[in-house]
């Protein structure tokens, strides 16, 4: 199992933003009304597109700091069943 960044550690973002290089991918999780009864959480992927302006890395032009602040946890493995690429 790969590792979970949490936004409730101020360690974790610092790790996180060391961690995250361009290519590098992390899953997020998404919260569904009701996909079917056993599925209201999916996951999607997030890729590492380069270093804004700050020379920090970003995601589609948001830092790694507000991506975890943004969805909470970040994970490097898929911790559900990714529905997009199926």
């Amino acid at each position: 199992m790969g590792k979970t960044w949490s936004a409730r550690s101020h360690a974790d973002i610092k790790d996180f933003e060391r961690w995250a290089s361009k290519g590098k991918t992390v899953w997020v999780v998404n919260e569904h009304a009701a996909v079917s009864p056993a599925e209201t959480q999916t996951c999607s992927k997030r890729v590492c597109t380069g270093y804004g302006l700050t020379g920090k890395p970003s995601f589609d032009g948001h830092s790694a700091k507000s991506l975890l602040q943004w969805y909470g946890e970040l994970h490097e493995e898929p911790p559900y069943r990714d529905l997009a690429s199926h």
